[in-house]
């Protein structure tokens, strides 16, 4: 689920802490009221030239929790409007490995010279 939706689909915006609640993540307020915010975030700024790298990073730490809980918590009601596999998951991963080693060149919004 992007930051959106988790702020958008009252569903979502239920199973997102009940999903960190039944991986026993720490300081789960936390992370389930800032999550969505720096989702959209770095989103934003993926779409930019600037700060790709860190942008990255950040989603691939936000990407290892979200692996981590969909591999652990067996509640299918949790995950009502998720696919059961994670590949969504894997996608998001596979295309930041290679924004980290590539940069967002060919697709940032920056003009170029």
């Amino acid at each position: 689920m992007s930051g959106a939706t988790k702020l958008l689909v009252p569903r979502l915006a239920v199973a997102l802490p009940g999903q960190l609640l039944a991986a026993n993540r720490p300081s789960y307020e936390l992370t389930r009221s800032t999550v969505p915010f720096l989702e959209g975030l770095f989103g934003a700024v993926l779409t930019t030239e600037a700060l790709v790298r860190l942008a990255v990073a950040a989603v691939m730490r936000i990407m290892e929790v979200a692996m981590y809980v969909h591999v652990v918590v067996v509640d299918a009601f949790l995950f009502s409007l998720q696919p059961s596999k994670p590949i969504l998951l894997l996608l998001t991963i596979v295309l930041s490995l290679y924004l980290l080693r590539k940069g967002a060149r060919l697709w940032s919004l920056e003009m170029k010279a």
